[in-house]
Order: structure tokens, then sequence, then C-alpha cells
């Protein structure tokens, strides 16, 4: 048991370093993301700029000699390094803050610093950072722009103005660029990065199971050894001897391990160690040891109060145990009950997204929107349009929007506008000419009859519907933001309708759209083109995730088309990167099982807690109760007559957690891991109590 105690202190110990160097991981990623950074230093931002990269190089270059500053762009590579591109003024470079020391930062041009080792003979040095995942690199702004395709776009920070320069620097910058001052300090866009990650949340799992282990151990230590406690005052020991004998061994443990721990991080982040690091690392294990002091409160009060005379009377008290036992057990029992709600709904949702998979294979295949970079949401939905128009006209590229709509409650009405029944419902696809082409070629000859209206293909069975025209129209001025709709109105939402047979067309289509299960029968066509998009068509362009409405279909040619259309409507500061239907399923299908191990892992890990929690439950119970559940023994009272008040306590928690379970859980296969893990710590309780009946009555009135 000793063993177990010093292994629990062990890993809390080092659980608490690992937690501690991965938050200083954490703080090195955001330091180096504006290392550059000094108390005299502020940014600016370039966006949508025409002005050409030699221009705005040669502008930067005049700026830092006339008020001797530095001016650097921050962007980030395609591995994710930290790039820092910067006109280099030597008297004001802030090389402090990338570990430099010659103030000729910049031999030749070509020269840069990297926080790695790049294998380039142009790396002349290394920046010294905390964490080695941590890439940054140093290098001049025309190095950067050495490749062509880049803009004079960027986050852009100036370092070392003085105060009474900062406005004129602003003021002729804001003249270079063509903007007005405030424009140019205003950030459009915010990142940043987040504290906690994937193996903090595993440090402090393992952290909590060691801390719930150690209390369980240190609750029920003392308790099993009462009579060496006994032993120990008749032999003469005092009280603070038979303390420091239970506490001793783990107190080294706990004091080796932290100054171990101390010295292997100084020995592997010697190059750079923040000058905070250690402190906080010394003041939390003397907090561990406070803790430490703290949770063997029970021991002393135990061995404080066992008298010679409670030995003689073998009368022990082990309420306190007892108590702490129980309150551990119904922590777990929550804990468990909510991973089994969070596992049901992960299971739920793997299975539904599994089904989706499967439903997708055949139609899934083209490519889509997958990511976009949104600084200026205006301006995207203009250069998406653009690319739009440029694909429709050049390529298959089909335009898709499903949507199933109950016109009594979703679209606008007024008071003299017809009425819909509550259950009808209408299936309604914004497509374009290439979707009716691909997809619904039957179709395409009614396309012939060019009109400058929005065209809606009607199926014939809803010719005779009186209300059908304002369908359209109120679906139309939908689309349209509250700034349109306030200059217009629902009737003059101008509209042609024109029907096809949808009897001898059989008209039947893939939605294309993760709400809609089905597949469409006979829909309503609304035909979008790159002149007559609404405010709401132009503005879902920028969807992602499988909800862009653009379908492009395979091939080496449309990829260079793509490329080439980019590169016409000026989208490269987007960042547009394309991807199958099938594979963002297939990648959130893999997201979400991940996420569902993760917490099966955790209500797996918590379970088995939670049966070693009954267990010391028990022990501290039996050992209060032994003298009178001997007796009862004796009297020739029923096992469950004897632990009738443990056995409804432990009903009642197993009763509460199944019906949470039934309310809240979204899985039938949840319920039954629930009656599994009830009827294990059912059998396992049971198992141990019978073992313990088993054994002689003298041994039990002597409390062994």
């Amino acid at each position: 048991m000793k063993k177990i105690l010093s292994l629990c202190v062990f890993l809390v110990v080092i659980c608490s370093a690992l937690i501690t160097v991965n938050i200083f991981q954490t703080k090195d990623v955001i330091r180096t993301n504006t290392i550059e950074k000094t108390d005299d230093s502020f940014n600016f931002y370039v966006s949508d700029s025409q002005v050409a990269v030699k221009d705005e190089i040669k502008e930067f270059s005049r700026l830092s000699n006339h008020y001797k500053v530095n001016v650097f762009l921050s962007t980030t590579d395609s591995n994710g390094a930290t790039v820092k591109s910067v006109v280099y003024q030597r008297s004001s470079f802030p090389k402090d803050n990338f570990g430099l020391a010659s103030n000729n930062v910049f031999p030749d041009k070509d020269d840069y610093y990297a926080s790695f080792v790049t294998g380039s003979q142009h790396q002349i040095g290394t920046i010294p950072v905390f964490y080695s995942k941590n890439h940054v690199i140093l290098q001049t702004l025309s190095r950067y722009h050495k490749d062509n395709n880049r803009t004079a776009n960027g986050t852009f920070t100036i370092v070392g103005a003085n105060s009474t320069d900062k406005a004129k620097i602003i003021h002729r910058l804001s003249q270079f660029f063509s903007v007005t001052p405030a424009q140019l300090v205003t950030k459009n866009v915010e990142q940043r990065t987040e504290m906690f990650n994937k193996n903090l949340g595993i440090f402090l799992l393992l952290l909590a199971i060691s801390i719930l282990i150690f209390l369980l151990i240190v609750v029920y230590l003392p308790i099993s050894k009462m009579h060496t406690i006994g032993v120990m005052k008749l032999n003469g020991w005092k009280n603070g001897a038979i303390i420091w004998s239970f506490i001793r061994n783990g107190m080294v443990t706990l004091l080796v391990t932290s100054v171990m721990t101390d010295i292997v991080i100084v020995i592997l982040y010697h190059n750079f160690l923040p000058p905070t690091l250690l402190p906080i690392l010394i003041v939390g294990q003397f907090a561990l040891v406070a803790l430490y002091f703290l949770a063997n409160l029970s021991v002393y009060l135990l061995v404080h109060k066992t008298t010679i005379r409670d030995l003689l009377k073998n009368h022990f008290n082990f309420t306190l145990g007892t108590w702490l036992s129980f309150g551990l057990k119904a922590l777990l029992t929550l804990v468990t009950t909510v991973l089994l709600v969070q596992t049901s709904a992960g299971i739920t949702e793997s299975l539904r997204q599994a089904q989706q998979v499967k439903d997708w294979q055949r139609d899934g295949e083209v490519l889509t929107i997958d990511k976009v970079m949104l600084a200026d949401q205006d301006r995207a939905t203009r250069t998406l349009t653009k690319l739009y128009a440029d694909l429709d006209q050049n390529t298959d590229t089909m335009y898709v929007r499903s949507t199933v709509v109950n016109p009594s409650k979703e679209l606008s009405s007024n008071a003299t506008t017809p009425e819909f029944a509550p259950d009808e419902r209408y299936p309604i696809m914004t497509v374009n000419e290439n979707y009716i082409r691909n997809k619904v070629p039957q179709l395409k000859s009614l396309l012939k009859q060019k009109s400058t209206e929005r065209v809606y293909l009607i199926p014939q069975k809803y010719k005779n519907h009186h209300a059908m025209r304002h369908l359209v129209q109120s679906f139309q001025y939908n689309l349209l933001n509250s700034e349109q709709q306030s200059h217009t109105s629902i009737k003059k939402m101008k509209v042609k309708l024109i029907y096809y047979n949808d009897r001898q067309a059989k008209v039947s289509v893939f939605a294309y759209d993760f709400n809609i299960k089905q597949r469409l029968q006979s829909p309503i066509f609304s035909m979008v083109t790159p002149s007559n998009m609404t405010f709401f068509d132009k503005e879902i362009l920028s969807d992602t995730s499988g909800a862009n409405p653009l379908k492009i279909p395979q091939s080496k040619s449309t990829m260079r088309t793509i490329k080439h259309a980019i590169t016409k409507a000026d989208a490269g500061y987007l960042n547009i990167h394309f991807a199958t239907m099938n594979s963002i399923l297939s990648d959130s299908l893999t997201s979400i099982n991940q996420g569902l191990a993760f917490f099966a892992l955790m209500l797996v890990t918590v379970f088995c807690l939670n049966l070693i929690a009954s267990i010391f439950l028990l022990m501290c119970i039996i050992q209060n109760k032994a003298r009178s559940l001997a007796i009862k023994k004796m009297l020739g009272i029923k096992l469950v007559d004897r632990y009738k008040w443990e056995g409804l306590v432990s009903l009642a928690l197993y009763v509460i957690q199944l019906l949470v379970v039934l309310i809240f859980g979204s899985s039938k296969l949840i319920l039954i891991f629930a009656l599994i893990m009830i009827a294990l710590d059912a059998l396992i309780s049971s198992s141990f109590i019978s073992f313990v009946e088993r054994r002689s009555l003298p041994a039990m009135l002597k409390g062994e």
C-alpha cells in the first residue's frame, strides 16, 4: 500500500511539472508570435492594396532611414513557422528579443536566422526558443518577396519609433497606401493561441487520477493499520513519531522527485530557460508538500484520538474515513454518469456521420471550398463572386443549394397574401445551368429561353396552385438583405415561371445538403447566374466545411483552371482550400471518432477508479463496523440485513445514474454500457463483502 502511495506521489509531481512546462511552451508560442515587439512598437495593417511590392520596400526603407525604425512583416509559412521579415535599422533593432549578439544582423540580404537547423548555407544563426517545435524565422523583407506571387498586404510592426514620430509615421503610411489613418491601424481579424491543448488535457487527467488514488490510500492506510498504531503506543511511541512513520516514504518520494525533476528541466531547457519557470515549479512543489500534509490530516486525527483504552477494547472510530471515501465514491459516480451521457452523444453522432459518409459515397466526389481566410467579409464576398463568375463560364462548376420550405412559417408574408397550409412543404434547389446540364439533362431544353428575370423551373403538378407565383416571389424576397427589402416588396420581385413535365422527366436528384437525407423528387429549381445573384446567393460563397454551394467535378484541367481563376480574381489572400465532399465527411467522422475514443478512455478510467473507490469505501465501513457486524453474524442475522443501509445507498446511486442516462442519453447502446457498469460495480462489491465475511467469527470479533 505504501509503495502505491509513493507511486501516486511520484506521478503527481511529474504531472504537475509537465503541466507547468506545457503552459510555458504555449506561452513561448505566444511570445514568438510578437517576438519583435517592444514598449515603443505599434502595428499597422495593409489590405486590398494595389501598391507594387518594390515600391512598398522602397518606401519602408526610406521610412526606416529617416525615423531610425524597423518595419516587420509577420506571416506564417506553409510549414507553420512564424516568419518575421524586416526592413532593418541597426541602431533600433530589437536584437535581444531574438537572442542575437551582433549588431550587424544581416551581412547579406539572403541571410536569415531560425530557431531550428534548416541545413541552408544562408542560415547564419539560431533564435533561442523554449519549445523546440516552435519554429521562428527572421529574414529581410526583400528575401521574403523573392517569391513574386506575394502581395504588399499584411500585418506590420514598427519598432524603435519615438513617441513624437508615431503620428507622423502613421500619416505618411496612410498617404502612401491611400487609406485613412484609422483604417491603417484597425485590425481586421483577431487571432490568438489557446492555452488548452491535447497534451495538457492528458496531463490534467493523469494528475486527477493520481490525486484520487492518493486520497483513497491516504484515507484507508491508517485505518488498516490501527492495531499497528495501538502497538506503537503501547511501546511508548509518541504521536509525532507514529505519524512520521506513515508519511515518511511519501514525503521522501515527493522531495527527491521534485529535486530530480527540476534538475532534468534545467538540463533539457538550458538553451532558453524562462526566468519564472523554476520559481513557479519550486513554489508549486512546496504547495504539493503542504497539500500532502493536509491530505494526511486523517492520519493525525486517528493517531491523536486512538488511546490504549481503545486498543484494549478493540473500539475505533473511522467515521471521518468512511465519509471521505463515500464523498469520493459519489463524486466518481457523478463523473461516470456525465461521461456516459457525453459518450452516448458521441456514439449517436458517429453513427449518424458514418451513415452520411455511406449516403454521399456516390455523389460526394466533387470539389468544394473547404477553407477560406475571412479578414473582411464584404471584400471576400466580392472576390468570391468574381471567382465564381469565372468558374461558371470556364468549367463545369455547379452551384447547388437545397432547402425544403414551409411557406406558412418560413417565408415573408402579410395580411393580403395567399395562405399556405401548415403541413405544406416545397423542395427548392438554387442551381446554375451547369448543374442542370450535368445532373438533370432532361430539363436543359427549357433553359434556351433567355430571361433577365429569375427563372424558376416548377413541376407541372403545381401549375394549378394559385399561390405558386407568390411562393417563389417570397422565396426570392428572402434572399435579399434588410436594406434591399426596405426598397421593394414581395409582389415587385421579378420572376419567370417555367413548368416541366415531372411525370415524363422523372426528376430525382441528390440534395448536396447534410440536413436533407432523402433524394429530392421533382423539386422547384431556382436558376442562378452570375448576373442575377442576390445578397444571400453571394454571401454563402464563403461558407465552408461542406456547406459551400460550389460543387466542381474533379479533373486535372479543372484544377489548372481553378488556379488560374484564383490568380485572375486576386483571390490569393483568401488562402482558399478545396477538398472533396467525401474527404470533408471522412475528416469529420475521424474527428468525431477521436473525440469519442477520448471520452470512452476517460469513462473506462473513471469507472475503474469508481470500482477502487467502492472497495475502499467498503473497507472503511467494515473496519468501522467490524464489532457490530461480527455480533450480528453471531446472532444469525442474514448477510443482506447486515449490509442493508449500505445496499440501499448503493441502490440509490445506481438508480439515479440509470435515470440520468435514460433521460439525457441519446443512444440505446450506452444504456447497455451503463447497466454493465452498474452490474460490475455491484458484483465486485458483493464479492468483496463475501470474501470478508468468510473470515472466522473470532477474528471478526477481534477486528482482524
